[in-house]
């Protein structure tokens, strides 16, 4: 009797298949590869108050890998995608007129997933954007004290002015931030100092230690500049991969550069 090589292996098709159809280890089987996510964005003003009004218009972005996904909250914050892969997530948070948000490094897992899954929908820990806040700087003025101490010399600088508007009568302080450098380009992203500051009055006065001048080596003879820029009263800075910060609730335009010479 003779067989045919199909009839011979037809069998062994039929073992595979069912082999395969057992197997419980096929990761495309048991676990799915995409998920939805979803999250909400508020709004707050320069001293932490909810800006309920102010939550249209935000654009939310979510970047994977090599793919991206440009989302829009609705009017009142909300916004959500409803199949997302899983991977490590970058989220960025802008809306026109407040201070931009980046959050790094979040994990979207099926297997373990880290958030909170409501009708199949991941949510997103709500983050809240600050609206820039309005400052104008005048009156700026350095106060430089010299110390001897053997032969070694320190300095404290006093960075004095005036912010417009002031702080409000309910009593909570306004912000700024004091950027430093040994160049006339000083800036938010050109400096060698910052520190986020706080005010009580309209006429402020902020404190830079001996310790800032040995941290940036600053010897006799130098120049320093200094400018400032209206912040929000709470110190949202971010750092970023390359260890440089971000500031995202700054004012738009800096003060005038005011600068000592170090005798």
């Amino acid at each position: 009797m003779s067989l045919s090589v199909k009839s011979l292996l037809f069998p062994l098709f039929a073992a595979a298949a069912l082999l395969t159809a057992c197997n419980g280890d096929d990761p495309e089987e048991d676990f799915p590869n995409a998920t939805g996510i979803d999250g909400r964005v508020l709004v707050q003003n320069e001293f932490g108050q909810p800006l309920y009004n102010e939550r249209n218009g935000i654009s939310v972005l979510l970047e994977t890998g090599f793919r991206s996904f440009p989302l829009q909250a609705d009017n009142i914050g909300r916004w959500q995608i409803g199949s997302a892969p899983v991977g490590q997530y970058t989220i960025t948070y802008k809306k026109t007129g407040c201070g931009t948000l980046v959050f790094r490094n979040i994990i979207i897992s099926t297997t373990n997933p880290a958030f909170e899954i409501l009708s199949g929908f991941q949510r997103m820990t709500t983050a809240t954007l600050t609206k820039l806040p309005d400052a104008v700087f005048q009156n700026l003025a350095l106060d430089l004290t010299t110390n001897q101490n053997g032969g070694t010399t320190t300095y404290t600088l006093a960075v004095n002015g005036t912010i417009i508007p002031g702080p409000p009568p309910n009593g909570q302080p306004k912000g700024y931030r004091v950027f430093v450098a040994r160049t006339a380009t000083v800036s938010k992203t050109n400096y060698e100092f910052q520190q986020h500051f706080t005010t009580l009055t309209e006429n402020f006065s902020a404190t830079i230690g001996s310790d800032v001048f040995s941290g940036i080596n600053a010897i006799p003879g130098q120049t320093l500049y200094v400018t400032l820029y209206g912040d929000a009263n709470f110190d949202l800075s971010q750092q970023n991969p390359n260890e440089s910060f971000t500031f995202p609730n700054l004012t738009l335009e800096p003060s005038s550069t005011v600068s000592v010479v170090l005798p």
